[in-house]
């Protein structure tokens, strides 16, 4: 298997291929034209790819989903390399969303742990840290970060909005909370937070005001509803770190008085006194107005900043982005590249050092991980079921799972229903407070591997009613 790089969409790709002996003299030449489809219209919305070992990385698909208070949360990531094949397939139960990164080995040698965001679901969301065991397929550990805070700041659901998490070693990281403006350094082992950087009146007044890292330097540039959040450096003995963010300098869900009116967004570094409890500015270049999304990426090569502003707006285009070099010391404009899709992030990657013709490491299981089960229903028996085809949902099977396509929350229930008993999946838990999310499209899904064999129909409970769906499978 030969990998080929540079095809361009919807052409006819003239590749030539030398064959060579072993003492590397060319024997055959051949020219071998390979036509390609176009790409699509749009790209679906997702949360990114995330750089693994060995040339990988991990890719939270977005299709099956488990439902929330606001943006349904990725039941399902893959471990693939860039020539497109699929390692290994992990579901993970209450789902995940905006970033995944590994954790550093522990000592007795458990090296395949995953940080991911979660959500604590007691009626909040996108506030909790999960850690995925990826070689037994299981959720380890899970923090929430609603009792950290002030109790005020938990009355909105999305009262955090977790966007980024950042390992400083196994038992720190830090963590964007975009919807605090806040980034802050926590102790996992002790569930404690270390200190927090934002505008002074976040915390003013709160427990968490003693843990503020005071502003050092006359023009500190503050930052608000940011993302991607990045460790330059670090210095564990002086104990210090430099600090990359995209500050979208946004304040749409929480005001604050520091705010200083600008439309337009920032790619900034930071340095950071842990000992004296300071931050500085170290440098924050203007970029176009990117009100959410979006990263920055440091050529210390070349002293460039890269702002990737993955929704610019500047052109009243939300989904319009840009990727910009910038002289880091001058701030000025190096290049600048204009594109018509949005994306969640942009990152540097050379596929001719990701991609080899290594077979997979470990054998493809079908998956790996546990979905919440169903369980037997109170309702056997008692439920009158109406036959009816819709066009509204769609019904499919992926891997062990019988999954359901439809609105967000219009599946309220699976059952799943043979001679003896009824067996139930609820959907209830949460409900939709927003109207954006309201129409997307989505396969919540059932695992089936515990059940009992036998023949089982599919109904629903959808938007009310008790459906017969005419759709059966065998177990």
């Amino acid at each position: 298997m030969i990998p080929v790089l540079g095809l361009y969409a919807e052409d006819q790709n003239i590749v030539e291929v030398t064959l060579y002996s072993g003492k590397m003299k060319p024997i055959a030449k051949r020219n071998l034209t390979i036509v390609t489809g176009p790409l699509p219209e749009k790209l679906p919305r997702q949360y990114g790819i995330y750089l693994y070992e060995d040339g990988h990385f991990m890719f939270p698909d977005r299709k099956l989903n488990s439902p929330t208070y606001i943006n349904p949360h990725s039941n399902v990531m893959y471990e693939m390399d860039f020539t497109g094949r699929t390692h290994e397939v992990f579901h993970v139960s209450g789902g995940i969303h905006h970033c995944l990164t590994p954790r550093p080995k522990a000592l007795s040698g458990q090296d395949r742990e995953i940080l991911a965001a979660a959500s604590s679901l007691c009626s909040r969301m996108e506030d909790a840290i999960l850690c995925y065991d990826t070689a037994n397929g299981e959720i380890v550990e899970k923090w929430d970060l609603g009792p950290l805070f002030p109790r005020k700041y938990l009355k909105r659901k999305d009262w955090a909005h977790l966007n980024a998490l950042v390992c400083c070693d196994r038992d720190h990281v830090l963590i964007s909370l975009r919807n605090l403006h806040t980034i802050a350094k926590l102790d996992l082992s002790a569930n404690e937070l270390l200190w927090v950087a934002a505008p002074p009146d976040m915390y003013k007044g709160t427990k968490l005001e003693s843990k503020m890292l005071a502003p050092a330097g006359e023009e500190f540039h503050y930052f608000f509803q940011q993302h991607a959040v990045k460790i330059l450096h670090m210095d564990r003995q002086k104990k210090t770190m430099s600090i990359l963010l995209f500050d979208n300098h946004c304040i749409t869900k929480r005001k604050s008085r520091y705010h200083d009116g600008r439309q337009e967004s920032y790619g900034c570094l930071y340095q950071i006194d842990e000992k004296e409890k300071k931050i500085r500015t170290v440098f924050a270049i203007p970029c176009e107005l990117s009100p959410t999304r979006s990263n920055v990426y440091f050529d210390r090569s070349q002293n460039s900043l890269f702002t990737m502003t993955g929704s610019a707006n500047s052109s009243n285009l939300h989904d319009h982005a840009y990727i910009s070099e910038w002289n880091a010391e001058t701030g000025e404009l190096l290049s600048k590249y204009s594109i018509t899709e949005g994306f969640f992030q942009a990152v540097p990657i050379c596929l001719t050092d990701c991609i080899t013709d290594k077979k997979r490491s470990r054998p493809l299981d079908l998956h790996k991980g546990k979905l919440t089960p169903p369980v037997r229903s109170e309702h056997e028996g008692t439920i009158e079921w109406k036959q009816r085809f819709s066009q509204k949902f769609r019904i499919s099977v992926v891997d062990d799972l019988i999954a359901v396509q439809a609105r967000d929350h219009k599946v309220e229930k699976i059952f799943l229903v043979n001679q003896d008993m009824v067996w139930e999946k609820d959907f209830t838990n949460t409900y939709q407070v927003g109207e954006k999310f309201a129409k997307m499209v989505y396969a919540v899904s059932v695992p089936v591997d515990g059940l009992p064999a036998g023949r089982y129909e599919i109904h629903l409970q959808y938007e009310g009613e008790y459906i017969a769906t005419g759709k059966w499978f065998i177990c």
